[in-house]
């Protein structure tokens, strides 16, 4: 099962409640905790604000769409514990350029310098980099190359949309509750008419992370993450009062 579980101390008091002890995260490095040991990254922190009980972390540094469908899509119809009744899905989409593929385990083990994602079935991911990769593996460099030298961006973000809704028609089929939010709108993105997910209003309205964080100068110098202080804050002030408004969560002071 991709999602990985942590044992991290709460460090919050709820402002909302839940009526999901599950939140089933999905995204890039804009979601991916990097630290086993505290919260650094949205899906943690609106575990203890709005008092989940348990966060499923199918998300992966710099993935795709196609990582974070995949990802989704396996740890629901493999992990019988995560029903329509007690999880809440949320996946924030990244890069509709980016391409990521499917492969085995031993590949991406061999090609990333984070650790790989399990997919299960000796299965993982990994991405198509626009940029020269190093290292020995030089067929995958080349494929890379080859790839983006074939696939037009425009082609990848209408692939990317196709998962997005697929994804979207898949969670209806099986009666989950999902939210999908869009990562850095301050970063350039392709915009397909009749297939952008915001005019279709499959993105919940509320700021993006990357806007939220940029607006407050809340980036990591050196870096450009949003800091774990914007996570922080935007978790609170945005996604929070979105979540309250999609009836996904309930105040509790009022």
């Amino acid at each position: 099962m991709p999602a990985k579980l942590r044992t991290i101390p709460r460090q919050f008091d709820t402002v909302a409640r839940t009526r999901y002890p599950n939140l089933l995260a999905a995204g890039c490095s804009y979601t991916y905790n990097n630290s086993e040991s505290c919260s650094v990254t949205w899906p943690y922190y609106l575990r203890d604000l709005a008092g989940f009980d348990q966060v499923w972390d199918c998300s992966q540094s710099s993935s795709g769409y196609n990582r974070a469908h995949t990802a989704t899509v396996v740890e629901l119809e493999t992990n019988a514990a995560l029903t329509c009744e007690n999880t809440l899905v949320v996946v924030m989409w990244s890069g509709n350029e980016r391409v990521d593929l499917t492969c085995d385990m031993a590949l991406a083990q061999d090609l990333s310098t984070m650790p790989a994602p399990d997919l299960g079935w000796g299965q993982s991911s990994i991405g198509l980099s626009r940029q020269a990769r190093g290292g020995p593996n030089q067929e995958w460099s080349q494929l890379s190359r080859l790839y983006h030298g074939l696939i037009s961006n425009k082609s990848q973000a209408l692939e990317s949309a196709v998962g997005l809704i697929s994804l979207a028609g898949y969670l209806d089929s099986r009666g989950f509750k999902w939210v999908f939010l869009d990562w850095d709108d301050t970063r350039p993105s392709i915009r397909l008419p009749g297939m952008d997910p915001w005019a279709q209003g499959r993105f919940t309205d509320v700021e993006t992370l990357g806007s939220w964080a940029t607006r407050r100068d809340q980036r990591i110098p050196g870096d450009g993450h949003p800091s774990p202080d914007a996570h922080l804050s935007w978790t609170r002030d945005c996604l929070i009062p979105g979540l309250i408004a999609k009836d996904h969560l309930t105040d509790i002071h009022k």
